[in-house]
């Protein structure tokens, strides 16, 4: 039997492997598997944020309803099992093994073939729908896109709802350079027939998407048209034909939050419509206000406080200053910052100089993780600084809080789980 670091390290070996444009290598490393993804009714979602927040939210309401729910996401937080959950818990060491097992036989079979060996997200993905597969009691899986959505390897499912929870100027190397293009590859996860839930607001994001899924014979339901929204500071209002709730009540800060539990709660009215789920008011209330993530204005330390959340693009980065602003108007922030050299991290650092001019930029041990080089006109800001190890940097902003400060550490996913180790420390 592997050791789990073994397992781990012949998966992060498929890094290197060759990518392939399209979805036929993924079909046919799941033929060889026995189609998994065929056996769980399953639950999509893509977007440029939220998807996590809006996965954890559906997920936390169904566990509150009786269903068993797998789920699966990335990057990984603490360690690569942590992709694969079921009811909000890390398969285990053990249990990752065993499905690294059963599906190195293939790798090494398609490795010979014209196709070549699948690359890691497949090989996760695969491993996901696997181990739900293997589930005798899971009710649900749903699955969030890694990139795009077209050619996602995710998107060989034939779900019973997808949603697609915002758009934004992201991952333009690989999507295209404009929304529309962006939105596009997006909208590749509508199937004929299988109701879309949109998070989207830019108006010709929306036209597109109506298109899209007219093209399909799929009813859109957006948000401000199907179902609105009315936000208040701590609470908020859903509404549609089917339901009205008052005073719906979250643990995750900020508007933003707000905007992706409706899309969870547009979801849980069709899967009721449509498929017979049995979900009464008080588990959509209690699944709402229950549901936590890591990552997403996490309070990690409260004395002083420390926070730690994924803004990983402009958008995500500009919804964290909002929300930080609003809930803590008397504090004084102090952040540390790292994101991967293909985001606009010039952008990404004028909407945190809203919230303070006490900004450290530093690197981690990732191959597109930013360097000095790479950011020397953002540099040219005199406000700003930059040092190469974040352990330390992190220990000295840690050491300097005094008690009315807030140490925000925000950025690139990949740069909070390296951070999180020394937090957890």
């Amino acid at each position: 039997m592997l050791s789990y670091n073994k397992a781990n390290e012949l998966i992060e070996q498929t890094k290197e492997n060759k990518i392939y444009f399209g979805l036929e290598r993924m079909r046919v490393l799941l033929d060889k598997l026995g189609n998994p993804h065929e056996k769980t009714r399953s639950i999509h979602l893509a977007g440029t944020n939220g998807k996590g927040s809006t996965l954890t939210y559906l997920r936390s309401i169904l566990n509150e309803a009786g269903y068993r729910v797998g789920t699966f996401t990335s990057p990984y937080i603490f360690q690569r099992n942590d992709q694969i959950q079921l009811d909000g818990k890390p398969i285990s060491q053990k249990e990752f093994v065993h499905l690294v097992e059963q599906i190195l036989p293939v790798i090494e079979e398609l490795e010979r073939s014209d196709y070549g060996a699948p690359v890691e997200f497949e090989v996760m993905t695969a491993l996901a729908f696997l181990y739900f597969a293997q589930q005798e009691n899971i009710d649900f899986m749903i699955i969030e896109t890694g990139l795009g959505g077209r050619l996602d390897p995710t998107n060989v499912l034939t779900p019973l709802v997808a949603i697609i929870t915002n758009i934004g100027l992201d991952h333009i190397e690989f999507l295209g350079s404009d929304l529309l293009q962006i939105a596009n590859e997006k909208a590749g996860i509508i199937k004929p027939s299988i109701p879309i839930v949109s998070g989207c607001t830019q108006q010709e994001v929306t036209s597109l998407l109506q298109k899209k899924a007219a093209a399909q014979q799929s009813s859109l339901h957006q948000l401000g048209s199907q179902f609105k929204i009315n936000h208040s500071n701590r609470t908020f209002t859903y509404k549609s034909e089917q339901h009205t709730y008052t005073d719906l009540q979250l643990t995750m800060l900020g508007s933003h939050q707000q905007t992706n539990a409706s899309l969870a709660v547009r979801t849980i009215e069709l899967l009721k419509a449509f498929h017979d789920v049995n979900v009464q008011q008080e588990a959509v209330r209690a699944g709402l206000q229950q549901a936590t993530i890591k990552n997403r204005i996490e309070v990690v330390q409260t004395e002083p406080m420390i926070i730690m959340d994924g803004g990983h693009n402009q958008e995500g980065v500009q919804a964290l200053v909002d929300t930080l602003l609003n809930s803590f108007p008397n504090k004084k922030f102090t952040v540390l910052f790292s994101a991967m050299v293909d985001k606009d991290v010039k952008e990404m650092v004028k909407s945190l100089q809203q919230l303070t001019d006490t900004i450290i930029l530093t690197t981690f041990p990732h191959p597109r993780s930013i360097q000095r080089g790479d950011i020397v006109s953002v540099l040219d800001d005199q406000t700003l600084q930059f040092k190469e190890d974040y352990k330390t940097a992190y220990h000295q902003l840690k050491g300097d809080l005094q008690e009315d400060e807030v140490l925000v550490i925000t950025g690139s996913l990949n740069f909070l789980s390296f951070v999180r180790e020394k937090v957890e420390e």
